[in-house]
């Protein structure tokens, strides 16, 4: 979600970014990361000489990116209760008229309204979720939030998770307009290592259910690419070192290892994993 913020950012759009699992000390090695192209792990290293080279060398591209792109407000709230009035109260310090767009990771960790009497499971995320879509109906600012699959949909395969596949509560889905599932980690018809298939489930914007697609995301900075950046993730590489491994074919004898391989003639994985050598 974070990547998507900061896309979006990049943009010039003006981003309210709520964590309420990863503290923002968290978040913000992360959005360096994101910006400078500085494997994340070096960042969150306790050796301040081994950071502070690759920080300076990347001073004056990052006062760019600074300087063109919109406001992104951080704001942590993972130490503490968090309900839709909070946000709002958030919204409103920021001022309404300032935000494009409002992500909220997540929505598991939102709480029912004070003194809320739930009978079972499913009330609590149920009024969660229509809270949070009315304060984006009345504020007219698109809140993204994300929720997580539950037990049965762990291991199906994307074609065959829908609605139902959402854990705490179905309501969730019957509140937003927009959804979109991701197949886990486990699904074997990705073509890479780092591939992640997505699919859209419900759309009452567009009506294009159904349609889908991938992206892939580098390991050494999180940074994410949609499938028009395929050869430039490839090429990403060359800068973090991360792996670009292709899996092997469901019939190949040796099924779920991985290979190198050469994509659509432009990059080798063989060509990459010789130069970071």
């Amino acid at each position: 979600m974070q990547n998507m913020a900061y896309r979006q950012a990049l943009k010039g759009y003006n981003v309210l970014f709520v964590t309420l699992e990863d503290s923002k000390e968290a978040c913000m090695f992360k959005q360096l990361a994101l910006m400078t192209d500085i494997i994340l792990l070096n960042l969150q290293s306790v050796h301040r000489e081994r950071k502070q080279e690759q920080l300076e060398s990347t001073m004056p591209e990052l006062k760019k990116q600074l300087a063109d792109m919109g406001q992104l407000w951080i704001v942590d709230r993972s130490e503490r209760e968090f309900r839709v009035s909070d946000l709002r109260a958030i919204i409103h310090e920021v001022g309404v008229e300032n935000i494009d767009v409002i992500y909220v990771d997540y929505i598991g960790k939102i709480m029912p309204p004070i003194g809320m009497r739930t009978t079972t499971m499913y009330e609590g995320p149920k009024e969660v979720a229509a809270s949070l879509r009315r304060l984006a109906m009345e504020t007219a600012i698109p809140t993204v939030t994300a929720a997580q699959i539950n037990r049965g949909g762990m291991n199906k395969k994307l074609d065959e998770l829908g609605m139902d596949s959402v854990s705490e509560s179905i309501a969730i889905m019957h509140s937003t307009d927009v959804a979109i599932i991701l197949a886990n980690y486990e699904d074997q018809e990705r073509t890479y290592l780092n591939e992640r298939r997505y699919k859209i489930v419900k759309n009452r914007i567009a009506g294009k259910h159904g349609l889908g697609g991938s992206f892939y995301w580098d390991l050494g900075t999180l940074k994410i690419f949609d499938e028009s950046e395929l050869d430039k993730w490839l090429k990403y590489a060359r800068i973090t070192g991360d792996n670009r491994d292709v899996l092997q074919p469901d019939n190949a004898e040796d099924q779920g290892t991985t290979k190198g391989t050469t994509v659509e003639g432009t990059v080798t994985i063989e060509t990459i994993n010789k130069e970071m050598q």
